[in-house]
């Protein structure tokens, strides 16, 4: 090999370790200071368990002047008094309109009993913005009646007027690992101990869902109820990939399902939802995993199989979008420095895919909600 061959190699390697050293001894520390002290400061302020307003609008706002006057949140920008149709053919900014409709939609539900709390946290990537302003137009929608947490950082703090005004409680972050990623267990711990519902769910803070995410959530909670399951039951599912434009508005449960039909169905692993039965998930035994990365859901619905829980695939029945861009189907958590810090908690010969739960969902021939041991078919109408 010719001189000046190894000595832009050996340059490139210098240039390579050094980086590295730069990153994870500099770098990365200083990160993690900033983020303990701005937790501190959030934890110190208003937005410390904020859930005064969960189905209010703010004060000052009613519906009439929601939808004529121009919010000051510099997330949405400017808006208009025209009607906006949310469609999948007709990518539009969002607005007024949007959340004057998810309002209405949240607030007829806050007077039954809660039955479920779902929380997500968001990114800071600058691609998914209206994204996941998707997500928070969208559960409201949806999921009338669920108490809704929002988990927000020092980074993404910049949500939370937007969350508040579609009837989100919002919460900080609990807790990191080295890397400012938020881990999983102190966020259920949180939401277990501030809401008193019968379920408890999360989801990845870029996927959507359509009316029937609760057809499918209430028909297991009554078979869990009507065969006085001992343990819990855990709900998991298969999203679809949907590529789509990182400006493309969609919250409305038919567009996402019209929209939806041109995705691919995920792996069976790779799993982005899981809400379990009040006091049937053992928390106690799991490990601190950091949400976006690898293993951490394989991990999480592993440990229900390993407890014998009632574990159920509701992918025939819970249609959950994911929402890419441009090829992307990252959670978006930048830098990806400790990847794979999840993978020392995978465990030996424990299944965490969807093939691997007791139970599925599936409509009969009269179009109700099933839930079949793995076993068991749909009853159809004989002919």
């Amino acid at each position: 090999m010719k001189l000046w061959v190894r000595k832009i190699i050996l340059t490139f390697v210098v240039i390579l370790l050094v980086s590295q050293v730069y990153w994870m001894h500099v770098q990365i520390p200083l990160k993690k200071l900033f983020l303990i002290t701005q937790h501190k400061l959030v934890n110190n302020n208003p937005i410390k368990h904020i859930s005064g307003r969960p189905y209010t609008f703010p004060s000052g706002l009613d519906e009439s002047s929601v939808l004529n006057n121009s919010m000051s949140n510099p997330l949405l920008g400017k808006s208009n008094k025209n009607p906006v149709v949310n469609n999948a053919d007709e990518p539009n900014i969002l607005h007024a309109k949007a959340r004057n409709e998810s309002l209405t939609s949240h607030k007829e539900g806050s007077g039954s009993s809660k039955i479920l709390t779902m929380f997500t946290t968001l990114t800071d990537v600058p691609d998914r913005l209206v994204l996941q302003q998707n997500v928070l137009h969208n559960w409201p929608l949806v999921m009338p009646g669920v108490n809704l947490v929002l988990f927000v950082s020092p980074e993404t703090m910049n949500y939370q007027d937007l969350a508040l005004e579609l009837g989100w409680n919002v919460q900080p972050v609990p807790s990191y690992d080295r890397f400012g990623v938020p881990l999983i267990k102190e966020m259920f711990l949180v939401v277990l101990s501030a809401y008193n519902t019968l379920m408890y769910g999360y989801c990845n803070g870029d996927v959507l869902f359509t009316d029937d995410f609760m057809k499918t959530v209430g028909a297991v909670l009554s078979h869990h109820n009507e065969n006085h399951q001992s343990k819990g039951t855990l709900i998991v599912g298969r999203r679809i990939d949907v590529i789509m434009d990182s400006s493309q508005t969609l919250f409305k449960g038919d567009s996402v399902r019209k929209y939806a039909k041109q995705g691919k169905l995920h792996r069976k692993s790779g799993l982005d939802f899981f809400i379990f039965t009040r006091n049937g998930y053992p928390l106690d035994q799991l490990p601190n995993l950091a949400i976006g990365k690898p293993y951490w859901d394989g991990v999480f619905l592993g440990l229900a199989v390993k407890n014998g829980l009632q574990t159920v695939d509701s992918t025939k029945t819970l249609l959950a979008m994911h929402q890419s861009y441009k090829g992307n189907q990252s959670n978006g958590y930048t830098p990806r420095q400790g990847l794979w810090s999840n993978k020392k908690f995978v465990m030996k010969n424990v299944c965490g895919a969807t093939s691997c739960t007791s139970h599925y969902t599936d409509y009969g021939s009269d179009r109700t909600i099933h839930i079949l041991s793995r076993q068991e078919k749909a009853p159809r109408k004989k002919l």
